[in-house]
């Protein structure tokens, strides 16, 4: 009973392990050297493109936020297409 009053032999969790768990799912940010990512990486510049789109669309020149999500407001920095690479166009 030394571990913070939790039997270490028990089934269920500690008061440690219960804290940890509120927290939700770890994201893994993962970037191998051949440029393909986790799927987190994938969510992350998901949000950080619409959120461009929905700021930058006007001075994209693009007609609306859908169209500058097309566009690529920030997007990928590169995706593996028919075994070679095609680079994102990155809007700053």
């Amino acid at each position: 009973m030394k571990y913070n009053g939790h039997d270490r032999n028990s089934p269920l969790d500690g008061p440690i392990a219960r804290r940890l768990k509120e927290y939700g799912r770890v994201k893994a940010f993962v970037v191998d050297p051949r440029a393909e990512m986790s799927s987190d990486v994938h969510s992350l510049i998901n949000c950080i493109s619409e959120r461009a789109a929905e700021v930058r669309w006007r001075g994209m020149l693009a007609t609306d936020v859908i169209h500058a999500k097309g566009y690529g407001a920030i997007g990928s920095p590169s995706r593996r297409t028919g075994g070679g690479r095609v680079r994102s166009r990155v809007i700053e």
